[in-house]
């Protein structure tokens, strides 16, 4: 009895074995070795490491029922690495793969976001979102869509998508920026109350944001061009209090100026075009606005000649000017 039971724990040990050691197991093994290599790789943002072993798993085992999953990670190393055409030509080709449709549609639209194909990067947002509404990626595709519509200046179209995503996510951590979109597309779209109200409500919502300044520049310049120039200064003000950003700050003096002018504070308004063509230089940062804000200054205050010579460096500095109509028309003015 003992001997028999002694033989068929003999017979299993050496099926056990030849099952362990399997060539077949042996490959399975350096398979998952080698694939969790390369995404741990990915995971501490090594993307050249990653690439090769990406490249080392898919020659070695070209069989790999990870082989979809591996060229996507490979199209992301690519995307990553600032490389789009690279993860375009990858996300591409695994357009006809029945796997990781959602991940396929999320990173080609990501891919032609990068390019500036918006109406592409819509596309497959949308396709993302109608056909796999509880993807992991459909909250950020949501939010991306948003982005795309936004930046083609569909700001009603942009404040739905985002004011859909905010509702739906509103503990995403797109949550704060898609909030602040929102109010960027009402300033956009000349609601300027609802622009006012939408960052006053981002500003208690999301107290740490480090983009109170911004906020505030907003609403200052809803105030402007609603005619409310006192509250537009206010605003400027705590935006310059707030702000380490010199472009900004630049901005905000500009602004505060042509309100002077409109207020008719021309000493002020003369301070604040000053201090902003000062950090125009210092920085290195151009723009048109303060001179024609000291030419149109120089106008009010009767200075005619100074105005006409602030008008022809206007336009000599700036013959592409966006506001090139109003520096004709300012010149015509003064003359």
């Amino acid at each position: 009895m003992t001997s028999r039971k002694t033989f068929a724990l003999a017979v299993f040990f050496l099926f056990f074995c030849s099952f362990i050691f399997s060539p077949a197991l042996a490959q399975t093994d350096s398979e998952q070795e080698l694939y969790v290599i390369a995404q741990k790789a990915f995971d501490d943002s090594f993307y050249d490491i990653a690439i090769r072993y990406i490249n080392e798993f898919l020659e070695k085992y070209p069989q790999t029922s990870r082989r979809t999953e591996a060229n996507l990670l490979l199209g992301q190393c690519y995307f990553f690495k600032g490389q789009y055409l690279d993860a375009f030509n990858i996300f591409q080709a695994l357009l006809g793969s029945p796997d990781f449709k959602d991940a396929i549609f999320f990173w080609l639209g990501e891919t032609y976001l990068k390019g500036a194909d918006y109406k592409n990067a819509e596309e497959h947002y949308r396709q993302l979102i109608e056909q796999f509404p509880e993807s992991f990626y459909a909250p950020q595709a949501s939010y991306s869509l948003g982005w795309a519509q936004f930046e083609t200046k569909k700001y009603e179209e942009a404040k739905r998508t985002f004011s859909d995503f905010t509702q739906k996510n509103p503990m995403h951590e797109l949550a704060e920026d898609a909030s602040f979109k929102i109010g960027e597309c009402d300033y956009h779209l000349g609601n300027y109350p609802g622009a006012v109200e939408n960052f006053q409500n981002y500003i208690l919502k999301f107290p740490r944001s480090s983009r109170h300044d911004q906020a505030h520049f907003y609403m200052g310049e809803a105030h402007f061009y609603q005619e409310d120039y006192h509250s537009a200064v206010d605003y400027y003000q705590k935006a310059l209090e707030l702000s380490n950003d010199d472009k900004l700050i630049m901005l905000a003096k500009v602004s505060s100026g042509w309100s002077y002018l409109k207020l008719q504070e021309f000493d002020k308004a003369r301070q604040s075009f000053d201090e902003a063509l000062k950090i125009s230089q210092e920085k290195n940062i151009s723009s048109d606005d303060i001179y024609l804000g000291q030419a149109s200054l120089y106008t009010e205050t009767a200075q005619y000649q100074k105005a006409l010579d602030a008008y022809d460096k206007l336009a000599g500095q700036f013959p592409n000017s966006l506001r090139a109509a109003e520096i004709s028309l300012g010149r015509a003015n003064t003359l």
